[in-house]
């Protein structure tokens, strides 16, 4: 009688995107996480950050307002509506932010699919069905 097979599967937990999404958006912007979330910010590369952020956020991993604003710790979520708001329109008008923006919501579809699951199947599983 062989020994079931042990499975190891790891997984990205849902609630656990925006966290992840925000990491990769600051290394990408080379800013820190703090200052991702760092309110009423005027510095251009911040902004643009925090817009590509929510844009990504909504849009390719579906979350709401009200979810986005959390992860940013921001307590209004209508300065998320906002702020998707401009996003658009900047896509719409800005190479540069439009650039950053398909490389943000590349990194969040990696994180809403993340690679096949792996296996780790126990070698003696083999010899005993090769026994048999």
């Amino acid at each position: 009688h062989a020994a079931p097979a042990a499975i190891t599967i790891t997984h990205v937990p849902f609630e656990r995107w925006l966290p992840q999404l925000a990491r990769a958006v600051a290394a990408v912007c080379e800013i820190s996480t703090a200052e991702l979330v760092q309110r009423q910010s005027r510095m251009p590369r911040i902004k643009r950050a925090r817009y590509a952020f929510i844009l990504a956020a909504r849009e390719t991993l579906g979350r709401s307002y009200i979810e986005i604003a959390e992860a940013l710790q921001c307590r209004c979520h209508s300065s998320m509506t906002a702020g998707h708001r401009i996003a658009l329109q900047w896509r719409a008008s800005d190479p540069e932010f439009c650039q950053l923006t398909d490389l943000v919501n590349a990194i969040a579809a990696l994180l809403r699919n993340p690679a096949p699951v792996q296996l780790d199947i126990q070698q003696e599983m083999f010899h005993d069905a090769q026994a048999a």
